[in-house]
This record gives C-alpha cells, sequence and structure tokens, in this order.
C-alpha cells in the first residue's frame, strides 16, 4: 500500500469517526465544563490530537472509547487550569482558601441545573463521572473501563456505589 492510500485509508477512518461521534463528544465535553465555546475548542483539539495520533501510524480498535479518553484528558486539563487560574486570583486579592475542592464544587454547583443534574453534583467525582458516562453518554462498561483505564470490576463497583448514593440523596 502506497503512502497516499494509506493516507486515503486514515483519512476515511478520521471522517467517519467525525460524523459518528462528534456530538456526543461535544455534548460530553459542554456537559462536564459549562461553556459551549470553550467546549467547541476541547472538542476540536480532540480531533486534532486523534489526527496526529493516526497520521504517525498508530492505530486505533476502539475509536469512541479512544475519543472519549482525549477529550477526558483536555477536559482534567481544562479543569485544573481554570482551577489554578481562579485561586491565584482569589490568593492575590487576599482571599485564603482552606480546601481548593471545595472551590471547585462551588463553581460546578453555581449553576441551576435540572434535579437530576444537581443530584449528580452531590456526588464524588469519580461517581459523578461513571453515571454521566454510563447513563447520559450511553457507553458501556466496558467502553467506560477503557476511557479511565481501570478494570470493568472497578466501573460496576463504582456505579453501584453511585446509584447507592443517589437513593439515599432522594
Amino acid at each position: 500500500m502506497s503512502n497516499q492510500d494509506e493516507m486515503i485509508e486514515i483519512e476515511k477512518f478520521f471522517l467517519d469517526g467525525y460524523d459518528k461521534h462528534a456530538d456526543e463528544i461535544f455534548r460530553h465535553i459542554a456537559f462536564r465544563i459549562f461553556d459551549r465555546d470553550r467546549a467547541k475548542d476541547i472538542l476540536q483539539d480532540t480531533f486534532s490530537r486523534t489526527w496526529e495520533y493516526l497520521v504517525k501510524g498508530r492505530k486505533i480498535d476502539n475509536p469512541r472509547a479512544f475519543l472519549y479518553k482525549v477529550a477526558n484528558n483536555l477536559i482534567i486539563d481544562e479543569v485544573k487550569k481554570r482551577t489554578h487560574l481562579s485561586l491565584d486570583g482569589l490568593a492575590e486579592a487576599g482571599v485564603q482558601i482552606e480546601d481548593p475542592t471545595r472551590f471547585e464544587n462551588k463553581l460546578s454547583i453555581s449553576f441551576d441545573y435540572k434535579e437530576s443534574v444537581s443530584l449528580l453534583e452531590q456526588l464524588e467525582e469519580d461517581y459523578k463521572r461513571v453515571m454521566i458516562m454510563r447513563y447520559i453518554e450511553e457507553l458501556s462498561v466496558k467502553e467506560i473501563a477503557r476511557v479511565l483505564g481501570v478494570s470493568e470490576n472497578l466501573v460496576s463497583v463504582r456505579l453501584n456505589r453511585a446509584l447507592t448514593k443517589l437513593r439515599n440523596l432522594i
């Protein structure tokens, strides 16, 4: 197979992945960071990094799981950047924050969402992440495990514990 044929195959694979998964990946990003414009940028970065990965000759067995993994890594970077910038700005203003995670939780809770989203926000991050991926993004336990880099058993345990906590909150 020539280089031109390989590039055509890569391009076809990439465009197929974009057509099938771009909307759901965008919803996932937007739901996690609460900023539509920034979500568009992160979606673009997700597909740019995927393209770079493919062009280097690497293979992707499960495009959906791979895209979620790239997007989640970018979301984590974004949240860290926002939290760092916010905390630095508050520190410069003379505000002392005892527990930085409280600030992050208040930021995500400050939006007025439906009751179900409000309940999700009360869960620990690991539980919230698997609940969103399973019941909103409709990923399988196997796909979630692959995206998060953990065992399927751990994903199942987190889902079970999250559901138990939600029942108690309700």
